[in-house]
């Protein structure tokens, strides 16, 4: 005597099909599309588990194809701590453009010494319609941060702690 399945039960292997064809060529690892095909299977919605295998995955891939460049030893101690702040790897979503353009992190990974860096550049506009003779100022971060930090000991005690 066999058991009989489900409406229900059939359904979530018909969607466990589509699920596994969609997932095959993904880069993701053979236990996550495991995980995906199980959770459908028992009813659930894989979509929320496959971003975030592929969040995961795409920021590995980010972080081998720019690895952090070694901090210069000309930095002071505060510029060191900024730079690392600026390459510091914050992730990837396979939603957002940076995959296309390279998100901030990377492409701040690529300055070989932020100091040559303009510190302010200036964009002018004649007056028209839409620009409205603006004067566009632009404080570059590094240079901001740079002036306007301080790395005292309460500072660094909390660094430590964090």
């Amino acid at each position: 005597m066999t058991p009989e399945i489900s409406e229900e039960n059939k359904a979530n292997l018909t969607k466990v099909k589509v699920v596994s064809d969609t997932i095959k060529d993904m880069p993701i690892t053979k236990i996550e599309k495991s995980i995906a095909i199980a959770q459908t299977l028992l009813g659930g919605n894989p979509t929320k588990f496959l971003v975030s295998a592929l969040n995961r995955s795409a920021t590995a891939k980010a972080e081998q194809e720019t690895p952090k460049q070694k901090t210069e030893a000309k930095y002071t101690e505060l510029e060191k701590l900024i730079v690392d702040m600026l390459t510091e790897n914050t992730g990837c979503n396979i939603l957002d453009s940076g995959g296309a353009y390279g998100r901030k992190w990377q492409r701040n990974r690529a300055i070989e010494d932020f100091n040559k860096k303009r510190a302010c550049t200036t964009e002018l506009y004649a007056p028209r319609k839409q620009r409205n003779g603006e004067i566009l100022i632009h404080y570059d971060i590094f240079h901001y941060l740079k002036n306007f930090l301080e790395l005292d000991e309460t500072a660094k005690k909390l660094q430590k702690q964090f």
